[in-house]
């Protein structure tokens, strides 16, 4: 019966050695570790700003492109009524108040070297 025993001691001393393996988390473990364990909360903090940073950017860059969509439709349409405000025929009505009208006589043109009499 002696070779029970040896297995037993056996098995209890490997099991020991398991146990002395696994990794414990004590007080003296937590004080030595304080440095590495304080730069990742920092790490931590600073991952969450910036995801809070980058939500705040985006959120500013929609409100931007949609007040950019406005001032281009509100560019498009002072265009076209300064198109339409510049027509010969809209400018005509808007300075007949004035004694303004057209002119039906077609332009001459003058030229430096020519005479009224050769004409």
């Amino acid at each position: 019966m002696w070779w029970k025993k040896t297995k037993q001691r056996a098995f209890v001393e490997e099991q020991e050695k398991k146990k002395e393996r696994r990794f414990k988390i004590n007080y003296s473990w937590i004080v030595h570790h304080i440095p590495f364990l304080l730069f990742l909360f920092g790490l931590g903090i600073l991952y969450i700003a910036n995801g809070h940073y980058m939500v705040d950017n985006v959120r500013k860059t929609n409100k931007l492109q949609v007040k950019v969509k406005e001032l281009h439709w509100e560019y498009l349409t002072r265009k076209s009524e300064l198109m339409y405000h510049s027509k010969m025929s809209n400018v005509a009505e808007e300075v007949r108040p004035y004694g303004l009208r057209e002119s039906t006589v077609p332009p001459i043109v003058i030229k430096e070297g020519e005479n009224k009499n050769n004409n």
